[in-house]
């Protein structure tokens, strides 16, 4: 009996440390961040390129501490609109898989998904399907522009909808929303985003430029704190962690690297491969430095 309670426990652990992880990965990229403050937020002029095209795609391996627990998805392809067949928009796409002993502990298997208009980078429809161990969730925001509303749907079930303003993004949007805003040091952003059930608002500064090293590389980035208030369970002892995430120093912005520093440990994603519009490899990409040696893998990351 004694070693069954203790393996409950062990387990137990484990599923609240994975659950954790994936829900800290979800909102590294496109997370919300309610009830932060938009003061002294700096308004920098708007970039001239426009990151993540369809074609693109980027691969990540998520670990916690050094244990890798999961891989990730996000890419970006020409699509109808679902609630408009007659409409091609740009659908980005993000899936969130455990594997190898995290999945035989506790199989999470999440996928979003956004149907956005791309020139002006504003979410039309939001899909999510969460699948965690028996827990089974399916959400859809309906946007409407002209009357500046979003409707939140839980498996059928819909909500009265909210009031939303110019330029909200959903959970998924977030991220392409930060990536074509120029970048300067000091830097900081505050987009309204919305979940379906409340207006919020995500603050992300631009705290430094430095070289980046992934699997595939080294890559001059710009490295992002982002506040947020999003993370419970295992963050709730760290409220002062912030999540770093690093971009490329390009106009493709690819997301390199996400971390945040816990009670617990380390969780982290890092990119492992991508395809990106117009490039064959990421030696072409304007912001890849040097392939990684034996020599400098030795000198760790950064």
């Amino acid at each position: 009996m004694k070693h069954y309670i203790a393996d409950s426990s062990v387990f137990g652990l484990w599923q609240r440390l994975l659950l954790a992880l994936i829900r800290f990965f979800g909102v590294a990229l496109f997370g919300l961040a309610p009830h932060l403050s938009a003061e002294d937020e700096v308004e920098p002029a708007s970039a001239q390129y426009l990151p993540f095209q369809a074609g693109d795609r980027f691969q990540y391996d998520l670990f916690w501490s050094r244990i890798k627990v999961g891989e990730a998805e996000l890419s970006f392809v020409e699509d109808a609109l679902p609630t408009d067949a007659n409409r091609s928009v740009l659908r980005m796409t993000f899936t969130v898989r455990t594997s190898g002993i995290a999945d035989r502990i506790y199989r999470v298997d999440n996928l979003m998904e956004t149907w956005l208009d791309a020139e002006e980078w504003r979410p039309l429809h939001h899909v999510k399907r969460q699948r965690e161990g028996r827990r089974e969730r399916d959400i859809e925001l309906f946007f409407n522009w002209q009357n500046e509303t979003v409707t939140y749907v839980n498996s059928g079930n819909a909500n009265e909808p909210l009031e939303i303003e110019a330029g909200t993004q959903d959970p998924l949007s977030l991220l392409g929303k930060v990536a074509r805003k120029f970048f300067e040091i000091g830097a900081v952003f505050a987009i309204p985003a919305s979940d379906g059930r409340r207006l919020s608002t995500m603050l992300a500064e631009v705290v430094e430029r430095e070289v980046t090293r992934t699997p595939l590389g080294y890559f001059d980035s710009y490295k992002l704190d982002v506040s947020t208030d999003e993370l419970r369970g295992v963050f709730a002892k760290s409220p002062d962690a912030v999540i770093e995430v690093w971009l490329t120093d390009d106009n493709h912005r690819v997301p390199l690297r996400m971390r945040s520093e816990v009670a617990v440990g380390s969780f982290y994603g890092e990119l492992t491969g991508f395809e990106s519009k117009g490039l064959s490899c990421h030696e072409v990409l304007p912001s890849f430095v040097e392939a990684v040696t034996p020599f400098r893998a030795r000198r760790g990351r950064r």
